[in-house]
């Protein structure tokens, strides 16, 4: 595994034309990488599950993740965001999460071919239109 650690990405390309910085290298605490069965999402479980299914719906799994906690000091106090992007078995499909510390704070993104889609837009989606957006 540790030569694995090595080679971890600084940017994980997520279309032709887009790349994100990879969460492992953005947080200093936490850090994940590896088997999605193996990471623990926390309050994000019904999230992953719906996507799951959803995914498999079109013969899509999800497949690695990687992740760190943010630690950012704001006026006297630690704030800590944690942030993680999980990888498909298709190279233009990903979920990409940011959590600051409020509720519902941050973002909740599937990247398609580079295209941000809000989870919640993403789940009311029909197959067809998952498919349609895949394909383009």
């Amino acid at each position: 595994m540790m030569e694995e650690l090595d080679n971890i990405p600084t940017h994980i390309q997520t279309s032709k034309h887009n790349k994100i910085t990879n969460p492992y290298n953005k947080g200093t605490i936490n850090k994940f990488y590896g088997d999605v069965d193996n990471f623990k999402f926390d309050h994000q479980e019904k999230n992953y599950n719906k996507l799951t299914n959803k995914l498999n719906e079109i013969g899509i799994q999800f497949c690695k993740v990687y992740s760190s906690t943010i630690e950012r000091k704001v006026k006297n106090s630690v704030q800590y965001g944690t942030t993680f992007i999980v990888t498909t078995t298709n190279d233009n499909i990903f979920w990409y999460k940011y959590e600051g510390k409020g509720v519902g704070s941050g973002y909740n993104y599937i990247l398609i071919r580079g295209n941000k889609i809000k989870m919640t837009e993403f789940l009311k989606m029909d197959e067809d239109d998952v498919l349609e957006l895949i394909n383009l």
